[in-house]
């Protein structure tokens, strides 16, 4: 009996150790996150995605913005989206300009992050609504 109780407490330890443990989760694993395509307002995730990486140069601010089209408000946004440029710039799909620019004015772009993309792609699809 006494036999048969070691082995099922050592049992019990190996499975502890090597099954719960591990469950306890590991903190330099990397969270996933979601990107919620749904209900994109223009207000609340697309003004905010254009304003840090589009409308704070020079190039889409101001009266007299250098790239000539201003995205501080919506119409600005909104005649790209019209004009059919917004998505492909910002894919970087070829016969388009790449966008964002480097805030240095270089002829390099880098790529927003997929969900900004999906979001914008996403409100385009919807109509582009001033909501």
């Amino acid at each position: 009996m006494k036999k048969h109780l070691f082995a099922a407490a050592s049992a019990l330890l190996l499975f502890s150790v090597f099954v719960m443990l591990p469950s306890c989760g590991d903190d330099d694993e990397p969270t996933t996150t979601t990107c919620d395509t749904t209900d994109v307002s223009y207000a609340n995730d697309i003004a905010p995605i254009i304003s840090s990486n589009c409308a704070g140069t020079d190039c889409h601010t101001g009266s007299s913005p250098l790239s000539g089209k201003p995205f501080n408000d919506y119409a600005g946004v909104k005649a790209q989206v019209d004009a059919q440029r917004l998505v492909g710039s910002i894919k970087h799909l070829q016969g388009f300009l790449p966008m964002p620019r480097k805030d240095d004015g270089s002829a390099d772009a880098t790529m927003l992050k997929d969900c900004e993309i999906n979001k914008i792609e996403s409100w385009v699809n919807a109509g582009a609504p001033n909501n």
